[in-house]
Parts: structure tokens; C-alpha cells; sequence
């Protein structure tokens, strides 16, 4: 075998023959497409929430959303988080590659159970009567961890990043918890997913009142009014004065010309006492006036049942009088129903005009209402045997006829005698006179 140089006027062309040579040179290493029969990684993986695509074990070949290889070819971001049950497609940068399945277990510990809501909510707003120095170790305090020998909460500003957030929180801004394991504990235990927590705190205002209110002699604190203005509004709460600490029972009788003074209580956890209370140099002034009360009671009666013939129906509100607007109770604003059916023994309101001091109690009194059957038609033969003819009465929608009625014209007894009447046609009314 025979060795040649080239060259050109005395430069040898070694560079020129290398660069020919690695040219030519076999490929080495990975190959494009991952060989379904022979894969050096599991096509089931376990992992903690907040791990990431990057840490999939492919032997390094890309993933994919899809297993189709000509249309999805741009491969999963690895900074993109796990999820549990996802299948992912590995496989090469090759539009031919048969992609392999890798599914997905996202492993996490229970979400943290709050002392707001008592439960394992994944998210709520926090409102707080404290506007300042409320920080991440206040709010972890207000979450139990499951393990504590194995883990302890961690507080974040976002859903899933890793740096752990310290210092006083924002009004305003959201923030995430989470049960994390210590440092100390044996690998393979996960955190949970996060809690998402809306930091609302407030100065509590006084509620929506009038400051001038006027009611009836007799009125007690129930009767003053003023409205919660927060969602989570658990109490209302009236004092004597601006600075009083003990707050009126509902009971306590107002007097004429007094001012009061109005609070809200507004918490999270249905507690109708502080400390989350307007504070007292907020507390709204209310004034009271007290009108004269005239009150006037009288008993109406009616019978069980009103109408004429066949035709009957209860006693009704617009069988009260006056005729006009009436009340289920003296502070009631919704008037009845004309049509509503009046009860037995209860009471009925009617006010002067919208004067709710001056005021109409009536008794609605029943009594049996007298029945006197229906129109009927009979006859009886010439020579037949005298009869009480209330028992030859239709029954009325009452019932049978009363038996204490009498007849017009006249009939002894009620004894109707067929020899003392020649052959034809004779009317008879039945009277049954009512008790009431």
C-alpha cells in the first residue's frame, strides 16, 4: 500500500483530508427514536406535587402533549408542574418515532385543616379587625398540621413556587399554605397542594343606621334599626354612650329623646362578641323619639261560616272592620291579604294611616253558624201520617238542617199535618235564628 501526500506548492492538505474523513465518520450515542422493547425507564412514575416534567426519567428524549408525530412536535416546557393521571408521549425529535406512555401519580399530604372554617377548604378570605402587624406566622397559626413531628406549614405567594414567603401580609394580596415535611424527616414524603387564602382585613365601620328614629311609647333596643354592612356582619350592638362596654339587652325599655350609639361585630367565625367590634370612637350616634301609643281592642264575631244558600266560605280579612289595610301584629309592615282566612282567638291590626302608634286590636270571635238546610221540595199523600218537616229537609254544605228552627207560616212543633191542608201547593220557610 502506497501513502500520498497532496499538496499545492508545498502546503500539505492534511486539514482538507481530516475535515473528508469526519464527514464520513458512523454516528455515535443516542439514537433518534426510544426503542419500545428495550426502554431503561418506567412507563409509570410517582412523583410529589411540585415537581416539574424536567425531573420525568425519558433517558433524556423530549415529551410531548399527544402521541401524533407529525402535528405535536414541540415538546412539554420542563418547568411545567406534574399532574396526577396525565399521560405523557416520550420520544424522539423524529416525526417517525413511535412515542412511549409515561403516566403520572402525583402524590401530596392532605390539605391543612383551618380554625376559620374548621375544614380542609382549598381556599377562603380571611377579614380581620387587626390592620397591621398580621404576618405569615400568624397565619400559619391558624392552620393544623396532620403530623407535627413530620411536618410543619410554609406559607408562599404563589400556587406553586418554591420560596417560602416571611414578613407582615398585604392587604389584599392572596397568599398560599401548605403542609410541608421538615428537613429532618426521611425522603419520599410530599406536600400538600395549597390552600389559596385572601387577606381582607378592616377597620370596622358602624353599620347603616338613621340617626333620628322614631317609635312608640314602649319600645325596647329590638325595635331600633341598623344594618350590617359586611358579608360576615354577626351582631349588632347598642350602648348608652359612646364609651360604654356593656352592651344594651334587647329588652331595655328607650327612652324619649336619648341618643344612642350603634356597633357592629364582623368575624369569620360566627362569634357575635369582640374583639373584631366597631371601635368606640366610630360607633354612630342614633336619636330616639317616643310617640304616645293608643291602642284600641274590641272582639269581632262571625259565624264558622258566611254566604247564602249553597254558597259558603270562612270569615276573611275583608270581612274586619273598617274596611282599609290590616296586620298580622302591631310592627308587622306587610298587610294582609284581603283574602286570607281569619283564625279563631287572633288578634288582627289596623292602623291611623301609617301612625303605627295608633292602632285597632281586634279578637276575631267564631261562632256556629246556623243551618237551616237547603230548598227543598216534598209532597205528602192526603190521608198520610203528620211529620216534623224539618226531617224532610235537603242537607245544606253545612249539613243537616238545625232542629232549632221554626216555620213561617207557623207549624206547632214543627208538625206538618197533611188532613188540614186541601190538595195544592204550599210554601214554607225554615228560620234558624243565630246565638252570636
Amino acid at each position: 500500500m502506497q501513502n500520498f501526500t497532496f499538496g499545492r506548492k508545498g502546503t500539505n492538505w492534511f486539514l482538507f483530508a481530516f475535515v473528508l474523513l469526519i464527514g464520513t465518520l458512523p454516528s455515535f450515542g443516542q439514537n433518534d427514536c426510544p426503542d419500545p422493547g428495550n426502554l431503561s425507564f418506567s412507563q409509570t412514575q410517582t412523583f410529589c406535587f411540585t415537581q416539574t416534567v424536567a425531573e420525568l426519567d425519558t433517558d433524556g428524549y423530549p415529551v410531548y402533549q399527544t402521541d401524533d408525530n407529525e402535528n405535536d412536535t414541540q415538546p412539554i416546557p420542563e418547568d411545567e408542574y406534574l399532574v396526577d393521571g396525565e399521560t405523557y408521549y416520550v420520544g424522539g425529535e423524529s416525526g417517525q418515532c413511535e412515542r412511549i406512555t409515561i403516566t403520572v401519580v402525583v402524590e401530596s399530604e392532605l390539605l391543612p385543616q383551618n380554625t376559620i372554617t374548621n375544614d380542609r377548604s382549598s381556599g377562603f378570605t380571611f377579614s380581620n379587625c387587626t390592620p397591621t402587624n398580621f404576618d405569615e406566622g400568624d397565619l400559619s397559626d391558624l392552620f393544623v398540621v396532620d403530623d407535627e413531628n413530620n411536618y410543619r406549614i410554609a406559607v408562599y405567594t404563589t400556587e406553586e413556587g418554591s420560596d417560602e414567603f416571611t414578613g407582615e401580609l398585604v392587604a389584599g394580596n392572596s397568599y398560599y399554605i401548605a403542609q410541608v415535611p421538615i428537613s429532618t424527616i426521611e425522603p419520599g414524603n410530599c406536600p400538600s397542594q395549597r390552600v389559596a387564602f385572601g387577606y381582607d382585613p378592616n377597620q370596622i365601620e358602624a353599620p347603616d343606621t338613621e340617626t333620628s328614629q322614631t317609635l312608640c311609647e314602649g319600645s325596647t333596643v329590638a325595635d331600633l334599626e341598623a344594618e350590617g354592612t359586611y358579608n360576615n356582619t354577626q351582631a349588632i350592638r347598642w350602648y348608652r354612650s359612646r364609651n360604654a362596654t356593656s352592651p344594651l339587652a334587647a329588652g331595655t325599655e328607650l327612652i324619649s329623646g336619648q341618643v344612642y350609639y350603634v356597633g357592629q361585630v364582623v368575624n369569620d367565625a360566627e362569634r357575635i362578641t369582640p374583639p373584631c367590634e366597631t371601635p368606640t370612637a366610630d360607633r354612630a350616634e342614633v336619636v330616639v323619639e317616643l310617640t304616645p301609643t293608643d291602642l284600641t281592642e274590641e272582639t269581632q264575631r262571625f259565624c264558622e261560616s258566611i254566604g247564602e244558600g249553597n254558597n259558603f266560605r270562612g270569615p276573611e280579612v275583608q270581612d274586619l272592620s273598617p274596611a282599609g289595610e290590616w296586620f298580622a301584629d302591631e310592627t308587622s309592615t306587610e298587610p294582609l291579604d284581603p283574602n286570607t282566612e281569619l283564625v279563631d282567638e287572633e288578634d288582627y291590626f289596623n292602623r291611623d294611616g301609617d301612625n303605627e302608634c295608633s292602632q285597632l286590636r281586634v279578637t276575631a270571635d267564631f261562632f256556629s253558624t246556623p243551618n237551616a238546610g237547603s230548598t227543598t221540595q216534598t209532597s205528602f199523600c192526603e190521608n198520610g201520617e203528620p211529620e216534623n218537616l224539618v226531617d224532610r229537609i235537603n242537607d245544606s254544605q253545612l249539613g243537616a238542617p238545625d232542629q232549632t228552627g221554626s216555620f213561617s207560616p207557623t207549624l206547632e212543633n214543627n208538625i206538618f199535618d197533611p188532613s188540614e191542608y186541601e190538595p195544592g201547593n204550599y210554601n214554607f220557610t225554615y228560620i234558624v235564628e243565630s246565638f252570636a
